[in-house]
């Protein structure tokens, strides 16, 4: 099988400009074996994550031979050497030697309640936590990962039927598809990782950026953000 990488991103008509920017820079600077789309990835009453992320591992397995896949939404910005250093990431990790690879770069998202906030956990006292604080350009370990800029080895994929199955309930809650899918690894042993130096800027109403978190944090403290 070819050691190269595919990647795959799901839309529904409609991505944005800074992402085709990325891509098509990300594709003229790498190896990247073929680009995979998961669309439609929208349903009648809204966005169908988790079916559009089993289409595309789906698409990736019997598609191509690549062992790499990198999902990247389609409402990111990113460096042109953004796989290279993931893959970098994968292969030298120390703690990733003997598992299946999963690496993610630092992402962020926002909603009213918590503001900005890192697409990152850990699972304290069995339920999932935002890491507020890490060390730039360092490999981390986590217990939960978002999927918006999400490097997985193939035998990750293979290891479940339905990867990314949303089948997992917190608190009366079905989680979504991107922590379904990190406790299923983690309850598999799989080591999750994110390296702090490998930026993905969310585009909302601008760019999530490390810089605009930081701000953030100088005025409304970890301690008033809701989790």
């Amino acid at each position: 099988m070819s050691d190269r990488a595919v990647v795959g991103w799901m839309d529904h008509g409609e991505v944005k400009g800074a992402f085709c920017m990325s891509l098509n820079a990300l594709n003229t600077y790498s190896t990247v074996h073929q680009l995979l789309d998961a669309a439609p990835a929208r349903l009648e009453h809204g966005p169908v994550l988790d079916l559009g992320r089993q289409e595309l591992s789906q698409k990736f397995l019997m598609q191509t031979d690549a062992q790499w896949l990198l999902q990247i939404d389609a409402d990111m910005q990113f460096m042109p050497d953004a796989l290279e250093r993931l893959l970098r990431t994968a292969r030298q990790t120390p703690t990733l030697t003997d598992y299946p690879a999963i690496v993610s770069g630092l992402a962020y998202s926002y909603d009213i309640k918590r503001g900005q906030y890192p697409v990152m956990g850990r699972m304290i006292d069995g339920k999932p936590q935002i890491v507020f604080d890490w060390e730039d350009n360092k490999v981390i370990d986590v217990d939960i990962i978002g999927t918006s800029c999400l490097l997985t080895h193939r035998s990750v994929l293979e290891a479940f039927p339905l990867p990314f199955d949303r089948d997992i309930v917190l608190d009366d809650v079905r989680v979504g598809e991107d922590t379904a899918f990190s406790m299923h690894a983690r309850a598999k042993g799989m080591k999750i990782v994110v390296d702090t130096g490998v930026l993905f800027e969310h585009v909302k109403l601008g760019f999530l950026t490390t810089e605009s978190y930081q701000r953030q944090r100088v005025n409304r403290p970890a301690a008033e953000v809701v989790v």
